[in-house]
């Protein structure tokens, strides 16, 4: 996986009406920072600087928003806090190899690496670990719905699930579930859940227009991706809210809205970025 391909010039979709919260939150791997804007009209209007390093993904919980850094593969990677009003960022955790995906509830914030570990930061208790290698090849981005954690695995091209309440500590082996199979997906990024169904960006096998957002029917019981939008130029992070999708476009430099009923194109709802990632609401 390679943060910083290039970009190619933003295209073109057609209008789409939202509904969504007012802020969303873009994690701008090369950019400024951490880019707050408003959805309703796309003006950009907080940049903050990570205490450290380019960050990578995002998630908003409470008066709090956590987001990961990752400078090199050698374990310089780290989690940082600041406030969803404004504020400056402060470290929580640092020695994250890769840490590409983050989740977070009342009870902890929960870190995926790209090389198999699952860090778990108790709110009131010691962090710790959880080895996923040997059932997760490349762990990508993670969701949190209902006390399960979904985990997307981009090079086994599947998704993962396990539930919160058996990470009790360092000792703990969570039972690891399949959602989709091995080969299900192509270069799957981030994940979103919500209304019984999982949402994952996926990249493609080539840059350009070959992204889509896979539907992922968790009333089903062997669920396989559906395709609910594509075309879409190099979608990574992804977030859901109101019954619109919103995704960050690499290689348009933007952030998406698509409509979860698969009936309204995708839409440019922020603009002027460089290289956004993750993305929180």
């Amino acid at each position: 996986m390679s943060p910083l391909s290039p970009v190619t010039a933003p295209a073109t979709f057609p209008s789409v009406v939202h509904t969504g919260h007012p802020d969303i939150h873009v994690a701008d791997f090369t950019g400024a920072g951490i880019i707050t804007a408003r959805i309703t009209d796309g003006t950009l209007h907080t940049a903050r600087a990570p205490a450290s390093g380019q960050p990578l993904s995002a998630v908003a919980t409470g008066d709090d928003l956590y987001f990961t850094t990752w400078s090199s593969p050698l374990g310089d990677g780290t989690l940082q806090r600041m406030p969803r009003a404004g504020g400056q960022a402060e470290t929580v955790a640092t020695g994250l190899r890769c840490p590409v995906g983050v989740a977070a509830d009342d009870h902890a914030v929960y870190v995926a690496t790209f090389y198999g570990m699952l860090h778990v930061l108790p709110h009131a208790a010691a962090p710790f670990r959880i080895d996923l290698t040997e059932r997760l090849t490349s762990p990508n981005g993670v969701a949190l719905h209902d006390g399960t954690l979904y985990l997307v695995d981009w090079d086994a091209g599947s998704v993962a699930a396990l539930d919160t309440g058996a990470l009790t500590g360092p000792g703990a082996a969570p039972v690891v579930r399949t959602v989709v199979r091995p080969g299900g997906l192509t270069q799957p990024g981030h994940i979103a859940a919500g209304d019984g169904a999982l949402y994952v960006t996926q990249a493609g096998n080539a840059r350009g227009l070959d992204g889509t957002i896979e539907r992922i029917d968790l009333g089903t019981e062997s669920p396989r991706p559906e395709t609910l939008a594509d075309r879409l130029p190099y979608p990574t992070g992804i977030a859901l809210h109101d019954g619109t999708l919103y995704t960050s476009a690499v290689d348009g430099r933007c952030v998406l809205g698509i409509g979860v009923d698969g009936t309204v194109a995708a839409d440019p709802v922020v603009t002027g970025l460089e290289t956004p990632w993750g993305l929180a609401l």
